[in-house]
């Protein structure tokens, strides 16, 4: 391998836990090049070979392990050195928005009990009215640092769903990242929020929808904002209209 030859590049970089089933896209390696590349899950044994990727220049990613991947020029077969990520999986349980249209929902905004942090229902910590993305928020609750609230779940709840982001009273950098947790384990989560601070300042926001099926039998529904390493009182989150939408019964 080359020093020189460049190593693949993901399109977009894929964070340390994803989905399970999480397509790593690699970016256009320039003609006359392959994309050769295997996945090393924890649970199955041997080695697997590199393969040649096809256009589309993808791999799934199955379950917990590693991607190691490198270029190759057609022809003369130099090689690039071999890029390495390692990933952990979660099972997601992310429902479209077909699954629950045309049905009415139940309100959730002061259903959830603080285990940790700080929340206020229907109020925002540094503004009057709790606005998202330049509109007033009705109903939901806002966060401040790393917080952590559970729910109780009843039987007939089959999907949850809500819109959270940055308040957009806040004037600093917040960095986070937003969680939706089934029973203590993972089942959805964003990217982490972390404007730069002329995002901030030209008031340039991100929204994120989340909606998550609720399987059968599980018994608690969590959210979490945990903290993605500057300071924490610069998360001022809000999640607006949480709502549960029930098991249909025909």
């Amino acid at each position: 391998a080359s020093a020189d030859f460049p190593e693949p590049r993901l399109t977009a970089p894929l964070r340390g836990v994803v989905p399970t089933g999480t397509l790593a896209n690699f970016a256009d390696p320039g003609e006359g090049r392959l994309i050769m590349a295997r996945y090393l899950a924890d649970d199955e044994g041997g080695n697997p070979q590199f393969v040649a990727l096809g256009n589309d220049a993808s791999l799934r990613i199955p379950a917990a392990g590693v991607l190691e991947a490198m270029t190759r020029q057609v022809g003369s077969g130099q090689e690039s050195a071999v890029m390495r990520v390692r990933f952990e999986t979660f099972e997601d349980y992310r429902a479209e928005p077909h699954e629950w249209a045309g049905r009415s929902g139940m309100d959730m905004s002061d259903r959830f009990r603080v285990t940790s942090g700080e929340i206020k229902v229907n109020g925002s910590f540094l503004a009057d009215e709790m606005q998202l993305m330049g509109n007033k928020v009705e109903r939901g609750f806002s966060s401040l640092g790393n917080v952590l609230l559970m729910t109780p779940v009843e039987p007939e709840w089959e999907i949850f769903t809500v819109r959270v982001g940055i308040d957009d009273a806040e004037d600093r950098r917040p960095c986070a990242r937003l969680q939706v947790l089934i029973d203590g384990e993972l089942a959805h989560e964003t990217a982490i929020i972390n404007p730069t601070k002329q995002q901030i300042a030209n008031e340039q926001r991100v929204e994120y929808s989340i909606a998550v099926r609720i399987p059968a039998g599980a018994q608690r529904l969590q959210l979490r904002a945990i903290n993605g390493g500057f300071f924490e009182d610069q998360n001022h989150f809000i999640w607006a209209e949480p709502t549960v939408y029930r098991r249909e019964v025909f």
